[in-house]
Order: C-alpha cells, then structure tokens, then sequence
C-alpha cells in the first residue's frame, strides 16, 4: 500500500512526529486490549491477505514509527538533538510492535540502533533481554516440538 506523507517544513517543535509517534503507541495498546474476534481483509498487490485486529494494529503501528523514523532523518537526524530522542522512541515503539508480531530480526535490529546510539537507555536494554527472553524460549519451544514429532516419526515408521 502506498502512503503519502506531506513534510512540514516549518516543523521546528517536530509537532508532526509526536503526533505520528503518539498514535503509534496508541495502535500498540490498541493491539494489547482489543481481544475482540475479527479479521481485517487488506487488499495489497491483488492478494488478500487476512490479519485478526490486533495483528493490523501492530502493522498500522510499525507504518506510523517508520513514518517518523524518516520525518527524524529528514528533519537532520542524529545532528539534531530533537529528532534524535524522537527517533530513538519510534525505533522501541516500532521494535515492540514488530516483537509482537514475531519478527525477531526487526525488534532486535530497532532495540540494537537505540542501545548503540544511547548507552545509557534503560528501556533499549530492556527490550533487547526481552528480545533475547523471547528468543530463547520459542527455540526451546521448536526443540520440544521436534522431539515431540521425531517421536511420532519413529513411533509409525516402526510400528507398521
């Protein structure tokens, strides 16, 4: 899908990330408390593709960070104190989101980028031992998984 973003030039107090940031956030927790059943049918590149709500809202959520991630590069990056601290927050909103969509790489990738460009943050090192947590446990859950098939596996190859 195609998003059109008008730049505001004249956006010294970066009014236009918060705003993109805030309700970034407000997509997340969306996700966390909307356990009501549904799908959300999305129409991208002829296909359909299904997602339940809270799945959307952790996508609508990684556009809107991603969104002002680039507003924060646009704005001067790293070379504006600003942009840098927004930055920094949309990369651990976003990180979450793509953590609870399972996509490891990409929190881990976003949490990373904020702990090397601020050492000192708290909640980056936070998210990257949640990060690894999660890690670990979904690979002691595939090890299970595996026993338990290879188990199966060897019990119909010799009983037949």
């Amino acid at each position: 899908r195609d998003v059109i973003l008008v730049v505001w030039e004249e956006d010294k107090e970066m009014l236009q990330v918060k705003i993109l940031l805030n309700l970034s956030r407000c997509l997340l927790k969306l996700a966390s408390i909307d356990k009501t059943a549904g799908t959300v049918v999305n129409a991208n590149e002829h296909k359909l593709k299904q997602h339940n709500r809270q799945e959307y809202y952790k996508l609508a959520s990684i556009r809107g960070c991603t969104a002002a991630i680039s507003l924060c590069d646009h704005h001067g990056g790293s070379s504006n104190a600003i942009a840098a601290d927004l930055e920094a927050k949309g990369r651990l909103v976003r990180a979450r989101a793509f953590l609870g969509l399972a996509r490891v790489p990409n929190a881990l990738v976003d949490a990373k980028k904020v702990s090397t460009l601020n050492p000192n943050s708290r909640e980056a090192e936070a998210l990257v031992r949640e990060i690894r947590a999660f890690q670990s446990h979904s690979k002691a859950v595939d090890r299970k998984l595996s026993k338990a098939v290879a188990k199966l596996v060897h019990s119909a190859t010799t009983s037949s």
